[in-house]
């Protein structure tokens, strides 16, 4: 005999617990750069658009140019939940000239992520457990407001007491 709809069979019932995904507000990054304490490390948001999507322009950069190695804790009080890098890490370089280190897979407890000192852009997507960091070698302005258009960026300066690139420049109105 062919069933084409499938055998019938008795009903059954079961209990579905579901959850909401909760994520951190943001996430400490301690590391060598800073002496591995997560109180005073540097700190990731959350994006306002993504939940478990973090991102920031994070200055990883050591005195003496040595690698750098940080670890992931949502908490500045302990190392409980701490997460690093379990997957293949991944370096390329992007259409810009750009160092782009990707990794496939951060989880808790697992090793040290280790990079090259610098000034990076950091997304960190702990929904998916992947991890993207472009170095940034130089920041600028360009466009039709700035001294050679867009023919060329205004070269800007980085601070790293304050954590921020400024330029003094004059800006003209678009004719």
């Amino acid at each position: 005999e062919s069933y084409p709809e499938g055998v019938p069979s008795d009903a059954a019932t079961m209990k579905i617990t579901t959850y909401v995904a909760s994520y951190p507000a943001c996430m400490y990054l301690p590391g060598s750069y800073q002496g591995w304490d997560p109180a005073t490390a540097k700190t990731i948001n959350q994006s306002s658009l993504s939940k478990g999507l973090y991102e920031a322009y994070v200055d990883l950069t050591t005195e003496d140019g040595s690698d750098v190695e940080f670890k992931f804790t949502p908490q500045a009080e302990s190392w409980d939940n701490d997460f690093g890098a379990d997957g293949e890490t991944t370096i390329t370089t992007d259409e810009s000239g750009n160092t782009v280190i990707n990794i496939n897979t951060v989880t808790e407890g697992e090793s040290n992520i280790k990079v090259p000192s610098g000034f990076y852009r950091i997304s960190m997507n702990k929904k998916f457990n992947k991890l993207t960091m472009v170095k940034i070698e130089s920041m600028g302005l360009i466009g039709s407001a700035t001294a050679n258009g867009w023919d060329a960026e205004t070269p800007m300066t980085y601070d790293a007491a304050t954590n921020t690139y400024s330029v003094v420049t004059t800006l003209t109105k678009d004719g």
